[in-house]
């Protein structure tokens, strides 16, 4: 009988440990997918459940980064103020109310990150008409750190887990590269290093291995065809929205900005630098570069533009924004190049997804 009574309850107890691995999605197999559209007339935050696209979001609001349980999501939000006007703020979204990261009412504040396990963020900063690199523990929201701190524009932060390093979009002359410093301040170091080309929009994976960013290659002399193509007004994947607009303004090349007096006259001060605030004409991929051993590659190969990618917490998937179909759709690919996957399905303008 007692024989009886333990062999039912370790069926019983199996069968619950069944139930539970059953239903509950194992670490690394399921992820979820935020994203901006202006499908509604109004840019907003949208969410993808399986098959159905969810809004979740009011206003004006752009770029979301997410935790990687999903539990906090930042955004950029248009704020209005009596007295100075309206800017661009940071949000927060966690158990469904909306609360407000940054609060300053003369320049705009947008492009955040937030960290994989939610205690510290960033986000970028018009200050003193430069963009500059700002992060700031989650709640301590008053106690900031400009990391960047350069004449240069410094734009798209991105964070791995706790506090050790913020990454972000850096200049260099004529040039873009990913940049990184200590999250809390400290000397600052370029983690890319090719020559002559355009990288932009990183991102990072919680164990700071994997680093995902949007790669412009320089074309030197590209035929009548290429340069119909490149001019395509169309296809700028930031002539839809930027942050800093009034409502119902032309947006502007986000890169068209006020020149520093050396680059008026050239990184070198020989006036020789063309160009100086706007992407090279060449083709845009994402790559991926291993920060253990420092080998990189291209992720995709499409002659259509591919960018603003994010890679989820625990570095299998990469999700980003592709013309590849005509139209500005958010797909998702394996780190290996693997599984690629076309994940929305609007003729709405869909860009900056984050995951999980």
């Amino acid at each position: 009988m007692n024989r009886f009574m333990r062999l039912t309850s370790l069926l019983a107890f199996l069968a619950v440990i069944l139930l539970l691995t059953g239903t509950t999605p194992t670490q690394g197999n399921s992820y979820t997918v935020y994203f901006e559209s202006d499908r509604s007339g109004e840019t907003e935050i949208y969410r993808i459940d399986g098959d159905n696209v969810t809004n979740i979001t009011t206003g004006e609001c752009s770029h979301p980064s997410v935790t990687a349980d999903g539990s906090i999501l930042l955004y950029s939000k248009i704020t209005e103020t009596s007295e100075w006007g309206t800017f661009w703020n940071v949000y927060i979204l966690q158990d469904g109310e909306e609360s407000r990261l940054s609060f300053n009412e003369i320049y705009d504040e947008f492009e955040p990150a937030i960290n994989r396990d939610g205690t510290f963020a960033a986000y970028t900063s018009l200050r003193a008409g430069s963009l500059e690199i700002i992060t700031v523990p989650m709640d301590q929201a008053d106690l900031q750190y400009n990391v960047s701190n350069s004449p240069k524009p410094d734009e798209s932060p991105a964070l791995a887990n706790g506090d050790d390093w913020v990454y972000w979009t850096g200049r260099t002359g004529n040039y873009s590269y990913i940049f990184r410093a200590p999250g809390r301040g400290g000397a600052a170091e370029r983690v890319t290093n090719e020559a002559m080309i355009w990288e932009e929009h990183p991102s990072v994976s919680a164990d700071q291995r994997w680093l995902v960013y949007t790669f412009i290659a320089e074309e030197e002399e590209p035929d009548d065809e290429d340069e119909e193509m490149s001019g395509d007004e169309d296809k700028n994947p930031y002539s839809h929205k930027y942050p800093g607009m009034q409502p119902g303004d032309t947006v502007p090349d986000p890169f068209d900005r006020p020149e520093s007096e050396d680059e008026e006259d050239g990184e070198n001060g020989d006036g020789d630098d063309e160009d100086d605030d706007g992407r090279p004409e060449g083709n845009s991929d994402i790559w991926l570069l291993d920060l253990e051993s420092g080998d990189r590659w291209h992720l995709t190969t499409d002659i259509a533009w591919d960018g603003n990618p994010t890679i989820s917490a625990d570095g299998e998937k990469i999700v980003f924004t592709s013309y590849r179909d005509g139209n500005y759709e958010i797909y998702m690919i394996n780190r290996d190049g693997t599984g690629l996957t076309r994940l929305t399905f609007d003729d709405a303008v869909d860009d900056f997804a984050t995951i999980t």
